[in-house]
């Protein structure tokens, strides 16, 4: 008789606690600190002629630190759409000549969310946008503004496939315990006007995340 009740209590709870897990926020909020490792494949180059020092690739700083936030309209419990937008910048001195290298990513796609625990939230996504990269050479007597086959401001394709773990604090705040992505950017060969130079780059971030609404 007592096993019986216990089955009729737990099947009248499972609706609650279906209820329970499958509860979504609408709308998700992402930002934090974020690292990028820039593929060394940049095209980069300059000779040295007169006062102008020469720049190549072994001189430009790949590991860029940044931010990067993000906006997830969640359509139900697994399927939501992700806008994304990522700074990275560095610098450095070679040589008595200061380099800067920013970097800009735009993207947004699908993103795949499996909410089968409580505390955790795996998820998938894959984007598409925009990058750009801005390069700026100044020494003591000039400042060059276009750089081998790359000009100082340089924009292109974007492509991004990865995926994260957030950790769900309450209803309304999470904690992105890390986010790793896979970027190929391409940007036109200045030299080269007829082909492409593609970079193999990758992202990875942490931080708050704020959830809003409900589905």
């Amino acid at each position: 008789m007592r096993k019986s009740l216990l089955v009729v209590a737990l099947l009248l709870a499972l609706p609650v606690i279906a209820s329970a897990q499958s509860e979504v926020p609408k709308v998700e909020i992402f930002g934090g600190y974020s690292y990028l490792r820039l593929d060394n494949a940049t095209g980069l180059s300059s000779q040295q002629t007169g006062t102008t020092t020469a720049v190549t690739t072994a001189s430009l700083d790949r590991d860029l630190n940044g931010f990067e936030v993000s906006v997830t309209n969640h359509l139900n419990d697994w399927l939501g759409i992700e806008a994304s937008f990522s700074s990275h910048f560095t610098d450095a001195q070679v040589n008595g000549t200061t380099l800067d290298r920013d970097a800009y990513i735009v993207t947004a796609g699908p993103r795949l969310s499996l909410r089968r625990f409580e505390r955790f939230t795996p998820y998938v996504h894959i984007m598409a946008g925009m990058a750009r990269q801005d390069v700026a050479v100044q020494n003591a007597s000039s400042t060059v503004s276009t750089i081998g086959s790359i000009n100082q401001q340089d924009s292109g394709i974007a492509f991004v496939a990865g995926g994260g773990v957030d950790l769900n604090l309450n209803s309304r705040l999470g904690f992105k315990l890390f986010q790793t992505d896979y970027i190929l950017t391409r940007f036109s060969n200045r030299n080269g006007a007829s082909t492409e130079l593609n970079q193999s780059n990758f992202r990875t971030s942490t931080g708050v995340v704020l959830k809003l609404g409900e589905q």
